[in-house]
């Protein structure tokens, strides 16, 4: 019987394992399986890159001054899945079509990114495909942003690939058509945190990330309490502003310049009790709560990559679109979030239609009036 190995939760035996090329390894920008290697002392595997890892210039020149030109692999994704949710990417990116059949190719998207989020225990469907298939088509943001991010905090790396994600499944389940602006959408997700990431990130910013993700005034309320240094609360506290000051000098990737305002307010809460400006959500349009809402919608859990029975990463989506809607009952938003979110699941439309409040019946992914 083939030896098990248990490493960080993952279980596998050498029949799993296959070779990868440093080459091959230096043309990704993110990890497409573990990489291992074995002990010299016990010859026992040791993972050195994860699966979803940034792989930086530095990890390949590193091996390739010490003469590795290969690696043992553990596979996690699966090219012909990857390369489809690519190619329907590709058919809504064309020029060519009309609005109705541009609607037709999202509902196609919808269909094959859908697989990812009901079927991520088998092991063609690990999240991780899709997260490298939208990242490759989407990204603008140049390559040493990720290198930073990675490095500082493969928490905050890992979450935002999430968040960039969910904010083109959101933008297009909520109406959004224009290519170009989701584009943006994707590319702002990179960027929200950007400025604590520069500089004066520690274990109590990181702390308070993780508390903001249910209330952001959990935040500031664990940062008081802990008695921190004046600058390390400011640096929080002022984050949303300084890190779109720090985005405008990525400007020039985006088509829309006006969409890098939405990180001022990424903090922001539904009863006006989030920071910098304390503002609620009647005072944002829905773009800023698409935003506000897909980083809502990613808990600060780090996730292993896996291929049996993959825990998925999105797998609070639904139980936090519940509570949002109930935190604020009179919000149309995420009323409509949460019927589109089920549509998405289900992926049939209901006799009463999923649009509120007159949006067009002929168009299932129309957005319609969401504001009361």
């Amino acid at each position: 019987m083939d030896e098990i190995f248990n490493i960080k939760n993952l279980q596998f035996s050498e029949n799993d394992l296959d070779f990868i090329q440093l080459n091959d390894l230096a043309n990704e920008m993110i990890s497409p399986g573990h990489i291992v290697v074995r002990s010299r002392v016990n010859g026992k595997p040791f993972i050195i890159l994860r699966a979803g890892d940034f792989i930086d210039d530095y990890f390949i020149e590193k091996y390739a001054t010490a003469g590795i030109s290969s690696f043992y692999q553990l596979k996690i994704v699966n090219r012909d899945q990857e390369e489809k949710i690519k190619y329907k990417i590709s058919e809504l990116m064309s020029n060519k079509i009309n609005e109705w059949e541009r609607n037709n190719r999202n509902v196609e998207f919808l269909k094959e990114v859908q697989k990812f989020f009901k079927n991520s225990q088998e092991s063609q469907y690990s999240v991780l495909n899709l997260l490298r298939a939208m990242n490759a088509k989407y990204n603008c943001i140049p390559l040493n942003i990720f290198e930073k991010n990675s490095t500082i905090s493969s928490l905050i790396y890992q979450r935002n690939l999430m968040i960039s994600t969910l904010m083109v499944i959101f933008g297009t389940l909520l109406g959004i058509s224009d290519l170009k602006l989701l584009k943006d959408l994707y590319n702002l997700g990179q960027l929200l945190d950007i400025s604590l990431l520069k500089s004066g990130y520690n274990t109590f910013i990181e702390e308070a990330l993780k508390l903001s993700y249910h209330q952001s005034k959990d935040a500031l309320v664990y940062l008081k309490k802990n008695k921190v240094h004046p600058e390390v609360y400011r640096t929080f506290f002022y984050h949303p502003v300084k890190s779109y000051q720090l985005a405008t000098q990525f400007v020039h990737h985006f088509n829309y310049p006006e969409v890098l305002e939405l990180i001022k307010f990424h903090h922001e809460e539904l009863d006006g009790t989030g920071f910098p400006q304390g503002i609620s959500y009647q005072e944002l349009g829905h773009i800023d709560q698409i935003t506000h809402l897909c980083q809502q919608l990613v808990p600060y859990e780090e996730i292993i990559f896996s291929h049996h029975q993959e825990k998925n990463p999105f797998h609070a989506i639904e139980e936090r679109l519940s509570i949002l809607k109930k935190a604020n009952p009179n919000s149309m938003f995420f009323k409509l979030a949460e019927k589109k979110w089920k549509w998405f699941l289900e992926l049939t439309i209901p006799k009463e239609g999923i649009t509120l409040d007159q949006a067009p019946t002929n168009n299932p992914l129309a957005l319609g009036k969401i504001n009361p």
